[in-house]
């Protein structure tokens, strides 16, 4: 607040002194020059407290501007004695990429049912992508489809690079 008070101060002084150098001047002649100068004082002292920010590292305060957002909107990421805990944000990052992966995936493999077997799933689960057991597949057709079970299985088993055990076929509400 003090800055502000400061600020303003530096304004009225400019203008007084402007309205001063005006009321001196004898002639009309140095007046238009003098009200220039002075204009371009006052401009001055108005987006002096401006100037800082066109130095500064745009990039950093961005980024530091972000790491608060971060830090606001999971509290439970910020360790008092440490500050930001980088490892459970990574951890939080690593959970919901591989989210995201295993959402992908099963929307990849449904539309390939569809597309190569003409089969409409009606739901596909992928699990365990990041797992060393690798991803697993769980996927629900109509009963209509009970007798391409195995031929799904090969299919999604095929497309994950796994193999035919890590692929749940349920039909009709029954496992096949």
């Amino acid at each position: 607040m003090n800055a502000l008070g400061a600020w303003l101060k530096q304004i009225v002084l400019v203008v007084m002194l402007a309205v001063l150098a005006d009321m001196l001047l004898p002639t009309r002649a140095m007046q238009k020059y003098v009200r220039m100068v002075m204009g371009l004082a006052i401009i001055a002292v108005i987006l002096g407290p401006l100037t800082p920010m066109a130095r500064r590292d745009w990039a950093a305060h961005l980024a530091d501007w972000a790491l608060r957002q971060v830090s606001a909107a999971s509290p439970e990421a910020v360790s008092p004695a440490n500050g930001l805990d980088t490892n459970r944000l990574q951890q939080t990052l690593a959970e919901q990429q591989d989210q995201v992966a295993k959402q992908n995936l099963a929307r990849v493999l449904k539309q390939g049912l569809a597309d190569d077997l003409g089969v409409q799933a009606d739901k596909v689960v992928v699990s365990g992508t990041s797992t060393a057991n690798g991803p697993r597949a769980f996927v629900t057709v109509s009963s209509k489809y009970a007798e391409r079970a195995s031929e799904i299985r090969q299919f999604v088993a095929r497309m994950l690079g796994v193999s035919e055990a890590d692929v749940e076929v349920v039909t009709g509400g029954r496992e096949r």
